[in-house]
Order: structure tokens, then C-alpha cells, then sequence
């Protein structure tokens, strides 16, 4: 009977020893085959745990060690609880042994990932801190640190990237200026001043001409409305004015000038409301309104000679006293004349003024002229006409002169009467020929200068010793 390789005469369940023939080759065959396997098996699990050997968890925190500790432990448990489906793959077409090397790729991905996570995050604060170096500002940072610094594979970490976060220049004051004042542009008045003596209170003889910049409301609400787009497009801006809004005290400094801007008429009550500044909106254009003054002074011209100046100017340089007043005062007159100041010759005039009016004629104010001015309009023939047609009746008379009396009229027209006659040549007292009365208003002011008035009163006038006339110099 030919050998077939099967144990023969063999009951495997006598008692006994049982002879084995270890030469059978199908035995051999078995033998050879459960060799290989073990073989194998060892060989999976040396592979696996090299794998375990090469996780390398230096540079992760320990709270990511711990992660990764988990996922190994999920590895190893899982090899030991599926070890003949794992180690003897065929048996379940490599599905254990797939599943088992997913787990330790998980762990190495997990340390890889980790790794690179700490790389990337540390770069990325690196970055942060370089811009800061660089006096950049940098918001909306403090999510972002936060989450990334979180251990890799929290449900909560976050890749740390600067998408997402501002990074500016800080807020510059001067600039800002310039941007929210262009294009806003105040009323420019231009004003004449005198300038008084602190402590005398009285004229120095200086003007000062000073230029102002007048900001109305509607160029004061387009400053306040660059205010508001500058806080919105500018970052440095931006957080330069929500700081300063959380000082609340700080912002109501602010107030006063907002609601004036931005006050309304009620239009049932017709009250003015001034609104409040309630957001921070409102402080943005609050704050601009504060870099254009309402009135500021553009420029300023001092040491104009006014007309009191150029009086003591003139008087100082003609060594005007009151000793030789009378010397000069035509002089004097004619210097004013010249420099066409009607103002100062009025109060020269004013030294001549009196309060009273003729009694023939209540609209003419009387002058009082002194001798070297009326001389030139004495009119030495006045009576020989009348003389002239009486001389055949018998009568005789002596030659006599018409001195005129000088009025001024509301108009401050000056003029000048002789007196009445009657049927005989002689002097009416007290009435003045009006109706032929001679306007002589021009000649006074460029003739009265060539005359020497010489008079005490006049001198007052001049060096104003005498309070009871018009003074030169004002008090």
C-alpha cells in the first residue's frame, strides 16, 4: 500500500504513549508551515514595536504627550484585543492589521503635526514681535495666541496665523490734523484795533491790525465728519480714540463744543437742544472739532501809527509845547490839514466851539475864532455906501469897519454874517445878515493855518492843559 503522509494505526484517544513519526513529510510540511507563521507573528510584533521605539514626543508639551500617550495606548490595546486577526491578517483579509497600522500612523501623524503646529505658532509671535519692534501697533492678536498656544489636537486649538490680525502704524496727532483740516476752510475777518496803555488806560498812538480765522458751524460739522472717517479707515486712529473714550471724565472736556456744533431748534418747543456724546462716534467728531480753534488770530500786525500817534508824532518832532503853542498853532493846523485827518481838526475846531446860538438865527452854532482869523474877513467899507447917501441931508460920520461873527451849522458847515445896519449906518445889535450869510467852510481849513492864532486858548488846545476843552490826546 503506497504511503499517503497521514498518521496510520494511531488512535488518538488510547491511553498510552502514542509513537509519532516526525519523519512524515506531511508532518514536516505542518511543522514548516506553523514555523513560518510564528515567524511572522514575531515579526509583526517586533515591527510594531519599533514603531512604538521610533515616536519621538521631544519638543511637545506635556499636555500633548499625553495625547500622544493616549493614541498609543488605543494602539497596543487594540493589537492585544484583536492579536489573531492582527497577526494573522489573512484571516480577515488584513482588515485588524489595517486598522492597527492606521492607529500608530495616527500617533506619528499626531507628533509630526504637533511639531510643526509649535514651529509655526513660535514664527508667527516671532513675526508679531518683530512688527512691534518696528513701532507697528498690533490688534486683534489675542484670539488668535491664545487658541494656537492651546494643545495640538484640543477641540479648541486654532493654527496661529496673522489673517485676520491688524497690524498698523500708531496714531499720529499731526497727521490726523492734516487730513481732517483739508478742505475745511473759516471765514478770515480782518480787524483794526487801538492800542492802550496797561496802565494809564490811555491811547499809546499804535494801532494793531490782527487777522482772524472764523469757523462757522457747517465747516465745523465737515471737520467733525473727517473726524468720524478717519476713526472708521484708520486703524492707528482708531484705537488712539477708543482708548481715550473709556476715560469718561476725559470725554466730557469734549462736550461743550459738540453740542454747540451740533445743537438743534426743537421745533415744537423752540428750544435749542444741544445733544450729548453718547458713542463713540459721536467722540470721534468731538475730538476733531478740538484741533480748529471757533476763533483763532491768523496773524497780527502791531506799531501802526494811528492818528493820535501821528499827532504826537508830529508834535514831538516839532517840539510842541505848551509855552509856544500859540507860535504853531497854524502850523499845527496846516500839518493836520495836510494829512487829511478831518477828525483831528474837528477837535482842534472843538477848542473854538461854544454851546451857545445866535439869537436872530437858533441853527447857528457860534465860533468863537480868535483875532488873526477874523482879521481876514473884516470888511472895512461896509458904511461908506449909506454914508455916501446921507452926506447931502447933513449927515457926517466916521468911517466905520463891519467885523463878521463866524456860526456853524448841524452839518458842521462854517459861516460866516456881518451885522445888520440901519437907515443910518449904524449897527444893528445883536441881528446878522444870514441871508447873505458866506459858506466858508473850505477856506477856514486850508486858510486858518497860514494866520498866527497866538491865543492862550489855542495853546490849551494844542498841550491840552485845559480840561474844559476837547483834549487832543484821548482819554
Amino acid at each position: 500500500m503506497a504511503s499517503t503522509g497521514l498518521l496510520t494505526n494511531i488512535n488518538p484517544y488510547r491511553s498510552g504513549n502514542v509513537a509519532v513519526d516526525f519523519t512524515s513529510k506531511p508532518l514536516q510540511q505542518f511543522l514548516l508551515k506553523q514555523q513560518k507563521e510564528e515567524a511572522k507573528v514575531e515579526a509583526l510584533q517586533k515591527y510594531y514595536k519599533d514603531v512604538e521605539k521610533s515616536l519621538n514626543s521631544a519638543g511637545l508639551s506635556q499636555e500633548e504627550v499625553n495625547i500622544l500617550r493616549k493614541k498609543i495606548d488605543s494602539a497596543k490595546g487594540y493589537a492585544i484585543k484583536f492579536s489573531d486577526k492582527v497577526y494573522r491578517p489573512s484571516s480577515d483579509g488584513y482588515e485588524a492589521q489595517s486598522t492597527l497600522d492606521s492607529l500608530w500612523r495616527d500617533a506619528s501623524d499626531y507628533i509630526q503635526g504637533a511639531k510643526e503646529e509649535r514651529a509655526n505658532t513660535k514664527a508667527t509671535l516671532e513675526e508679531l514681535d518683530k512688527e512691534r519692534a518696528r513701532g507697528k501697533h498690533v490688534r486683534g492678536d489675542e484670539e488668535m495666541v491664545k487658541s494656537a498656544l492651546l494643545p495640538y489636537g484640543d477641540p479648541n486649538h486654532r493654527r496661529a496665523s496673522l489673517r485676520g490680525v491688524q497690524i498698523f502704524d500708531p496714531h499720529n496727532e499731526e497727521k490726523f490734523t492734516k487730513s481732517i483740516t483739508e478742505g475745511v476752510n473759516p471765514i478770515i475777518q480782518e480787524d483794526t484795533q487801538t492800542i492802550f496803555d496797561t496802565a494809564t488806560k490811555l491811547d499809546t498812538g499804535f494801532d494793531k491790525k490782527v487777522k482772524k480765522a472764523i469757523l462757522n458751524n457747517d465747516e465745523a460739522k465737515k471737520l467733525a465728519n473727517n473726524g468720524l472717517i478717519a476713526y472708521k479707515t484708520v486703524p492707528g486712529t482708531t484705537e488712539h480714540i477708543d482708548d481715550l473714550f473709556k476715560d469718561k471724565d476725559y470725554v466730557k472736556q469734549f462736550s461743550d463744543r459738540y453740542g454747540e456744533v451740533f445743537k438743534e431748534i426743537d421745533p415744537v418747543t423752540k428750544m435749542v437742544i444741544k445733544p450729548e456724546i453718547k458713542t463713540v462716534e459721536d467722540f470721534a467728531k468731538a475730538y476733531a472739532l478740538k484741533k480748529m480753534d471757533p476763533e483763532r488770530i491768523v496773524s497780527e500786525e502791531k506799531g501802526i501809527l494811528n492818528r493820535e500817534g501821528k499827532f504826537q508824532e508830529w508834535k514831538k518832532r516839532n517840539n510842541i509845547t505848551a509855552k509856544n503853542a500859540a507860535d504853531n498853532t497854524n502850523a499845527y493846523i496846516k500839518a493836520l490839514a495836510l494829512q487829511g485827518s478831518q477828525e483831528i481838526f474837528k477837535k482842534a475846531m472843538a477848542g473854538y466851539r461854544t454851546k451857545e446860538s445866535f439869537d436872530d438865527n437858533k441853527s447857528i452854532t457860534k465860533l468863537n475864532f480868535p483875532k488873526t482869523i477874523i482879521d481876514n474877513y473884516i470888511d472895512k467899507n461896509a458904511a461908506l455906501g449909506v454914508q455916501r447917501k446921507l452926506k447931502d441931508k447933513g449927515f457926517k460920520y466916521e468911517k466905520s469897519e463891519l467885523t463878521p461873527v463866524f456860526g456853524e451849522d448841524v452839518n458842521e458847515n462854517i459861516f460866516y454874517a456881518y451885522p445888520k445896519l440901519d437907515d443910518k449906518g449904524n449897527i444893528i445889535k445883536g441881528q446878522y445878515d444870514w441871508k447873505n450869510a458866506v459858506n466858508v467852510t473850505y477856506d477856514i481849513k486850508n486858510t486858518v493855518s497860514e494866520g498866527t492864532a497866538g491865543s492862550a486858548r489855542t495853546s490849551d488846545i494844542i498841550s491840552g492843559n485845559n480840561p474844559k476843552y476837547d483834549m487832543l490826546i484821548k482819554k
